[in-house]
């Protein structure tokens, strides 16, 4: 990622002159003065590609022509940032660029460094919050603030905060898979700020956000429809997008009232990199994924059960990305959002998934060791006999939405068609051999 050094505030690239570049290990730093002669330094990450290209990590761009050696690196460095920030909207196009990917690289260029500000940390009032810290240690800094716990995917705790990113505001909220998780998300509510006229505090809001992180990746506006309450309606939405984050400005067509006062806006920040949140438990995942691989080699006694609707991997889509279903296919990241956000679901061992399709679930039982467990064809949940378990099945009716049968163990979530006889049949033998207690429901799917 693009990191900026020596000064908390990024200034615009108009601003800079290009003063000199280095080679440090797998990076290329750029060096700038303004025109108070204070440094900056910007830093890309590169790597040589199969051709000898340099390209900028996570991008696949070829930042730099055919390069064997330091020098040449200065000197193809020292031409091309010259040009970056020159005058970014009139540059000339180097050889190896055409014309979308070298305007894409700009904008990377102008924009990334300033989203860099919250990747690092963010000032809360006086509190310096850093992305990885778990739930409960952000709570621990708040006066008199705990985490909610819910059965929800989410927790979460309020808290009433005065500023952030110099805007004021009525209340934060941060949410995190669990209190022993990373904080993910990040929410500031925003009332109206005193000493601003009402038809400049959207501009007041938007410039400042600009001021920290530069042009957003997109704007949209709309009015509020007839008949419709204008509170649940978002009139103006701003929003800045890289690779690690997405923060949004939303602006709402009427009050939103809470405990902390009448909301106008809010600011969402979210963390997207869920490699780099797992990365404390991805090791510990694996281990213990490998333990009840070894243990169940042998002596597991396993009944199917086979429904009429196909299993799904457990991942959490992106939909604020090009491709939201991205780790579908990429197992890195499949395997860091289960560590992340199940804490309990494993890779289902291979003697269990030889006897599995896509279609169909297991309950099996390992006598020798005391365990018991549940998986379909990618995904297990494993307990001790005579745990605790949370188990809800729910029967709904087709009604607004399509219905379904749904099975809930632990941290692994089955599902069929209404009425699914399969399931009904599996709730019952969970109940029969494990003797666990099931929570159950039958409605509709309203």
């Amino acid at each position: 990622m693009f990191g900026w050094f020596k000064s908390r505030k990024v200034p615009s690239p108009k601003q800079l002159t290009f003063v000199d570049t280095i080679r440090d290990g797998g990076s290329l730093v750029l060096g700038f003065n303004d025109s108070s002669s204070t440094s900056y330094a910007l830093e890309l990450p590169v790597k040589l590609s199969s051709t000898q290209k340099m390209e900028v990590e996570g991008y696949g761009m070829p930042l730099l022509k055919s390069v064997s050696d330091d020098s040449a690196a200065h000197e193809m460095s020292w031409a091309v940032a010259s040009k970056l920030v020159t005058d970014l909207a009139q540059l000339e196009k180097p050889e190896d660029f055409d014309d979308e990917t070298f305007l894409k690289f700009g904008e990377i260029i102008r924009n990334k460094g300033r989203i860099e500000q919250s990747q690092n940390s963010i000032f809360i009032d006086d509190f310096e919050f850093r992305w990885g810290f778990l739930l409960d240690e952000f709570a621990a800094n708040l006066k008199g603030v705990s985490p909610k716990t819910s059965d929800s995917k989410w927790q979460r705790i309020e808290f009433r905060c005065a500023r952030v990113f110099e805007i004021p505001t009525l209340s934060g909220e941060a949410r995190s898979p669990s209190i022993k998780r990373p904080v993910t998300q990040l929410t500031f509510k925003l009332g109206e700020p005193k000493g601003i006229q009402s038809d400049v505090v959207i501009p007041f809001w938007l410039n400042t956000l600009k001021r920290a992180f530069g042009e957003p990746t997109g704007e949209s506006s709309q009015k509020v429809y007839p008949f419709a309450d204008p509170s649940g309606m978002v009139i103006f939405n701003a929003h800045w997008i890289n690779s690690e984050f997405r923060i949004d400005l939303s602006v709402y067509g009427g009050v939103r009232k809470s405990k902390y006062g009448d909301e106008l806006a809010g600011i969402f920040i979210e963390w997207k990199n869920d490699k780099e949140a797992a990365t404390p438990y991805i090791e510990s995942f694996k281990i213990r994924s490998e333990e009840l691989e070894e243990t169940l080699l042998q002596g597991t006694s396993i009944e199917v059960f086979e429904v009429s609707t196909k299993q799904s991997p457990f991942t959490m889509p992106d939909y604020g990305s090009e491709n939201p279903h991205k780790a579908i296919v990429d197992q890195k990241l499949r395997l860091a959002q289960k560590s992340l956000y199940k804490e309990f679901l494993l890779e289902t061992p291979s003697s269990i998934k030889d006897k599995l399709n896509e279609y169909a679930i297991a309950i099996w039982q390992h006598e020798k060791s005391g365990i018991w467990g549940v998986s379909n064809l990618f995904d297990t949940v494993c307990y001790k006999l005579g745990d605790s378990v949370k188990v809800d099945f729910a029967n709904l009716q087709p009604a607004k939405g399509k219905g379904g049968t749904y099975l809930s163990v632990g941290d692994l979530d089955i599902s069929d068609k209404p009425n699914s006889d399969v399931l009904k049949g599996a709730t019952v033998r969970l109940e029969q051999i494990l003797s666990v207690t099931i929570s159950r429901y039958e409605g509709h799917d309203c």
